[in-house]
């Protein structure tokens, strides 16, 4: 009888080692998560308990599968567990709840951001456009404040930041809270002053693909980054950080009764201010013309630029053409005609029979010339 009992006994340990159920008890803090058991393939939400089919295990006594675990508002996290044949086995995770956030803005939005780190939490960017929000848990958060992550950089092309971006890092990261950093920006203006003495004078850019008229002296013009960029693409400025740091004006100055005035290669700094200043030269009305003898004739010269048809060229070329007008007689005062004024540097030619000619340069700005001329015959006493 007690071999009987034995026998049995030995019946009921084999058949517990070799063909009992294996089940799997799968919990989580909080439950209710979504779980993939991965090489079992098998979806289910914790808290549960199942049995496992041996033919998961082959011949094998035990094997290690993955367990991924997900639940909004929490972080997802996945871990590797041994299942034991024919045994309970228990798998627990505890899930980190998502309870910080950072939300970054700008004014205007669109701002090109870039963080100090590449070590971020899930779904973080190291570089991103506004506005964005990224989450995290406190623990994450608190990871982040360790490794001093900051803002490194912002940009938005025709903006810049003023005073820097450390008040904006010191209020980045608070764990268990969603903080707001919202980046404001400053439109770059480049201003250009031009004043003239007297005031009210005409100033233009006469830079092909410039900007054309300014205004009456004092000119003030602000010029926003739209009025920059155009101005590059007209000017096929080559937009880099290292070239395209200046605009460059040539203007042209003028007003009634005054000599235009042509300032070159004005270079102003993208961003900046500069300020101009001329006195403008008053052109003279009348310029009255004398002379040792009185009745000399006085012309004046110059060579004018024509375009001419060239036959035997077959097309139209610049010639300098001799121009000669005559002013009057001395002695004779002559009004200037605001049409065909004197040039500064004009030849004045004087002639009269039995005199030697003589000449002289015409400058801005004087309004009387005299000349003494010299007989062609010096007669003997």
């Amino acid at each position: 009888m007690y071999k009987h009992i034995i026998a049995v006994i030995g019946l009921l340990f084999f058949l517990s080692g070799c063909g009992g159920v294996t089940t799997l008890s799968v919990n989580s803090i909080p439950d209710g998560a979504d779980t993939t058991m991965q090489n079992y393939g098998k979806k289910f939400k914790t808290n549960t308990t199942f049995e496992i089919d041996k033919r998961y295990f082959g011949r094998a006594k035990r094997k290690s599968d993955k367990f991924c675990f997900s639940k909004t508002d929490y972080r997802s996290i996945c871990k590797d567990q041994i299942i034991n044949r024919s045994k309970q086995n228990m798998v627990r995770v505890q899930l980190e709840k998502i309870d910080s956030a950072v939300v970054f803005h700008s004014i205007p939005e669109g701002a090109l951001v870039e963080l100090s780190t590449d070590n971020l939490p899930v779904g973080w960017q190291k570089k991103f456009r506004t506005p964005i929000k990224f989450r995290a848990t406190s623990a994450e958060i608190k990871g982040l404040i360790e490794n001093g992550l900051a803002i490194k950089s912002i940009k938005y092309e025709g903006y810049y930041l003023q005073g820097g971006l450390q008040r904006y890092n010191e209020e980045l990261l608070e764990p268990g809270k969603e903080t707001s950093v919202t980046l404001k920006l400053t439109p770059i203006i480049t201003t250009v002053r031009i004043m003239t003495e007297p005031e009210g004078a005409t100033v233009e850019d006469i830079t092909q693909g410039g900007f054309g008229y300014l205004g009456e002296t004092p000119v003030v013009r602000n010029l926003t980054w739209k009025d920059i960029a155009n101005w590059a693409d007209r000017k096929k400025v080559q937009r880099t950080d290292k070239s395209f740091d200046s605009i460059e004006l040539n203007l042209r100055i003028s007003k009634p009764g005054y000599k235009d005035v042509i300032m070159q290669s004005l270079r102003i700094p993208i961003g900046e201010e500069r300020t101009f200043k001329r006195g403008l030269k008053a052109l003279v009305k009348e310029v009255s013309f004398s002379s040792d003898p009185s009745g000399v004739h006085v012309y004046v010269k110059r060579d004018v630029v024509q375009q001419l048809y060239d036959p035997q060229q077959g097309k139209v070329v610049t010639v300098r053409v001799p121009f000669s007008k005559h002013l009057g007689t001395t002695p004779f005062t002559y009004n200037i005609d605001p049409s065909h004024p004197l040039r500064h540097g004009d030849t004045l030619l004087f002639k009269k029979s039995g005199y030697k000619d003589a000449t002289m340069l015409y400058a801005d700005g004087e309004d009387g010339f005299h000349m003494v001329l010299e007989p062609e015959v010096v007669k003997a006493r």
